[in-house]
Order: structure tokens, then C-alpha cells, then sequence
């Protein structure tokens, strides 16, 4: 009976274990900023975060430890909205580190948001500047190489203009970056400037083969702010929360049954 006992108690003591080991468990916490992967000498990636305030990218060790700290130049009254690409050997065939990045300005008089997209050296040697670029995309395209989407806005008109600039670039992505253009089967969406701003553009693909769906704006507690229907099946929607009380807001794609299939978050100042 004892032996039993003891049998059921190391069972238990296993099943236990196995279960812990499976749950979700905080690593680390960046406060105050966005994280990203970044993929510098090898398919093994690192951390980096965007500091808006300083306009810097932090890049950490995966034990996360600072390695290094680079200034990103933008300019005069831009701020930093999104770091979307650090990467070595990806725009140039040097040794440095790469940072594709978005800039934003907000006109108070015509109320609309101006982007500058740029990819830059570590060293701040401009690979490119392209002034309204506000999202991009790397594919590797089948028998042709690497391109570079880089999709430029302008909003101080109405309706607002969409031009799409297509670049060829040197390198490859690292494996654990690669997306195709065969595999673009899920939903995207982002949010720019990604903090402390009221007004917002949200750009948005859904999956393959869905034509219309839903943008959920809910509160951190999942409350509904707003419902947004979508007609096409990827575009732009400039979306004013200036009667929302500060905190954070969360962004989400809804098709059919599914529903939060891509989800981003700002803070709302």
C-alpha cells in the first residue's frame, strides 16, 4: 500500500513539474518603451527597444544585458514612431548595423501626420531617406531576390494619396525573418506614431481571401471603445481618440468568427 502511495506522489510530483514547466512566466520587463528581435551575425537574435524620448535604439543580449546604444537621427520636430528593421549586411555589404526606422510629425494647423522613413548605419551614414514613407515591408521574392516596400503617404490631402516605392536591396534576411511573398496568408496591422498621441493612422492587411472585416479599439480591460468596419481587404484609416482619457489602447483585426487575430498597442497620453 505504501508502495502505491509513494508511486502516485512521484506521479504527481512529475505531472506537477511537467505543467510548470509549460506555463507562461515573465523573463523581463522593458518599462517605457517597444521591444523587437534583431538579427545581427547570425539566425540567433538579439533584443532591442525604441526610446522614443532620446530617439535611440537599445540593443540587449538575450540575457538581456545592454550591448550597445545607437542615436537615431531624424528631422527638426520629428519623433521617433517605430524601429522596424536592425539588421547587418541586409541594405549594404558593411560590417555595421542597420536600422530601417519611421519618423512623424503632427501639423497642429492642417491636423495630419507627416512620416519620414530612413535607414541608417550605426555610424548615422544615410543608406536612405524617404520623406512620407510611414510602413514597410522586406520580402524575398521567388528568382528574384530581396525587395523593399516602402509605402509613402500624404496626408494634407483629401482623400489622402498612397504611393507604393519598390527598391532592390543587396542582402537576404536572416531565417528567422524571411516572409515571402507566397506565405502571406495572415493578418498585419500597425499603428503609427505607436505612443503618446491622440490621433492615430492604422494600416491594415487581412488574411488571404477575406474582403471585409472589423477594427476592435478596446481598453487595457478588454472594454469596447470603438468598432470600426472594414470594406477592402488591406488600407489606411486615420482615426481621432482625442476624447479617449489616458492610458493604453489596444488595436485588433476581426474577420468572420475570429476575432483579435493581430492585436498592437499605443499609450495615449
Amino acid at each position: 500500500m505504501k508502495k502505491g502511495i509513494i508511486v502516485i506522489a512521484v506521479l504527481l510530483q512529475f505531472i506537477i513539474i511537467t505543467k510548470v514547466k509549460g506555463q507562461i512566466n515573465l523573463e523581463h520587463t522593458y518599462s517605457g518603451v517597444s521591444a523587437g528581435l534583431a538579427y545581427l551575425d547570425s539566425d540567433e537574435p538579439m533584443f532591442y527597444t525604441m526610446d522614443v524620448t532620446n530617439s535611440k535604439c537599445n540593443i540587449y543580449t538575450l540575457n538581456h544585458t545592454l550591448w550597445k546604444s545607437i542615436p537615431l537621427s531624424l528631422p527638426s520636430n520629428y519623433y521617433l514612431a517605430d524601429i522596424q528593421y536592425v539588421t547587418r549586411h541586409l541594405f549594404d555589404s558593411d560590417d555595421q548595423i542597420e536600422l530601417l526606422y519611421v519618423g512623424y510629425n503632427y501639423n497642429t494647423t492642417g491636423a495630419y501626420y507627416t512620416y519620414e522613413t530612413r535607414i541608417a548605419n550605426e555610424d548615422g551614414t544615410l543608406l536612405l531617406t524617404a520623406p512620407g514613407g510611414g510602413y514597410n515591408d522586406v520580402l524575398e521574392v521567388p528568382n528574384l531576390g530581396t525587395r523593399l516596400f516602402l509605402y509613402v503617404y500624404d496626408y494634407s490631402v483629401s482623400p489622402y494619396t498612397v504611393t507604393t516605392k519598390v527598391y532592390s536591396i543587396p542582402g537576404t534576411l536572416p531565417t528567422g525573418m524571411i516572409k515571402s511573398l507566397d506565405e502571406q496568408s495572415g493578418a498585419t496591422i500597425g499603428v503609427y506614431p505607436s505612443v503618446f498621441s491622440d490621433k492615430v493612422s492604422v494600416r491594415y492587411t487581412l488574411p488571404a481571401g477575406v474582403i471585409n472585416g472589423e477594427l476592435l479599439i478596446t481598453d487595457i480591460s478588454g472594454a469596447t471603445i470603438r468598432k470600426i468596419n472594414l470594406l477592402n481587404d488591406e488600407g489606411s484609416i486615420n482615426i481621432d481618440l482625442s476624447d479617449i482619457k489616458s492610458g493604453m489602447v489596444l488595436f485588433s483585426l476581426a474577420h468572420g468568427t475570429e476575432s483579435r487575430v493581430v492585436t498592437k498597442g499605443i499609450k495615449i497620453k
